[in-house]
């Protein structure tokens, strides 16, 4: 199982800089999520991973051997696209089998490589059917199945789920996951999903601009994001943000907007003494964090969301809107007058100006 590393990794068109000098090292068996909104350079680092597009500088090392300039086939990698690329007038069994009869490889190797494959994706029944007799979530197997019967190294994934239903996406997230349990090998998975992200990589790589924003294990930038980029972009509901001003509240710092005073911990109050300079600063609450309260932030709810298991409420803070996620049992209608609290240690805090967490977020 290879270790990936990207060095100054760049790709750069005639009307600017798509991907802007990526450093990451992907460890063997890891699976890797990079995500990211439309453009922000995602899958165009897939696809110089991959040798689909050639890197403008830097370096792509795989297992210690430099590949950047290698042709696709010399990489040992397996690439699953979005929009399956099946051939229609093949069945499963030969699509699952196109790169291996290409390579010549002998009759008896392919159909145990298939079996195994199509076992492993429950595709047993379906070896000798067309892709046009299938529904979109066994397309989408046979696509990863015919990566699978490469036994490449490493497997790339460019959004395979954003066709499917959101039924067929949360079976197929299942799948994918055990899948990576069964192989442990190198998985390189890109989406704009952050669900999907955070329900399916070891480590999760969150892109903007072209750059790395913040890189790590799904817990550690949900609960300490490196910016409030990465703060708003992982989570569902996103998570809230407040402006205010840092004043004394009973001898020690306080964030205070309009409606609400927000009591710091001891941690965020250390960070701020040692901050450098003045400047705005975003308090950063989830919404889960918010609390029913009889003392704290008064709010008017202005929708009521009830989802089954829990309600969402869009409350009102002065002129400013805020996401509340609470328990289904909770009685909040729209007009009603609530009042929340949350604790010191799950607020978090940003700077205006720069985006960067204050206090390791």
């Amino acid at each position: 199982m290879p270790k990936i590393e990207l060095e100054g990794l760049s790709k750069a068109y005639e009307d600017g800089m798509v991907v802007a000098g990526l450093d990451l090292t992907m460890p063997d068996g890891e699976f890797t999520v990079i995500v990211g909104a439309s453009g922000c350079g995602k899958s165009t680092t897939l696809r110089m991973i991959a040798g689909l597009e050639e890197a403008s500088a830097g370096r792509i090392v795989i297992d210690g051997r430099d590949v950047t300039r290698l042709e696709p086939k010399e990489r040992d990698i397996a690439m699953v696209f979005q929009d399956y690329a099946l051939y229609p007038h093949m069945d499963v069994a030969r699509n699952m089998s196109f790169a291996l009869r290409l390579a010549r490889r002998p009759k008896a190797e392919i159909d145990e490589r298939v079996k195994a494959a199509a076992a492993a994706l429950d595709l047993l029944p379906y070896l000798h059917r067309k892709p046009s007799e299938l529904s979109g979530g066994q397309r989408q197997r046979v696509a990863m199945g015919r990566a699978l019967t490469r036994d490449a190294g490493t497997f790339l994934f460019d959004e395979p789920l954003s066709n499917l239903d959101a039924k067929l996406r949360v079976q197929m997230r299942i799948e994918l996951a055990l899948m990576s349990r069964r192989l442990r090998k190198n998985m390189i998975y890109v989406t704009h999903d952050q669900v999907e992200a955070m329900t399916l990589g070891h480590r999760i790589v969150v892109m903007d601009g072209g750059r790395i924003m913040q890189a790590g294990p799904p817990e550690e930038l949900y609960e300490r994001p490196a910016n409030r980029f990465v703060g708003g972009f992982l989570g569902s509901p996103p998570m809230n943000f407040l402006p205010g001003d840092i004043v004394q509240h009973n001898g020690a710092p306080a964030l205070k907007g309009e409606g609400y005073t927000l009591i710091l911990s001891e941690a965020r109050q250390k960070a701020l003494a040692a901050r450098q300079g003045g400047g705005k600063v975003v308090a950063g609450i989830r919404p889960a964090d918010f609390v029913r309260g009889d003392s704290g932030i008064d709010m008017e709810i202005l929708v009521s969301e009830y989802i089954g298991s829990r309600r969402v409420l869009t409350a009102a803070i002065g002129e400013r809107q805020v996401m509340v996620e609470a328990g289904a049992e909770e009685r909040a209608a729209p007009g009603d007058a609530c009042s929340f609290t949350v604790a010191a240690e799950r607020i978090h805090l940003f700077d205006d100006e720069t985006g960067k967490a204050i206090g390791g977020g």
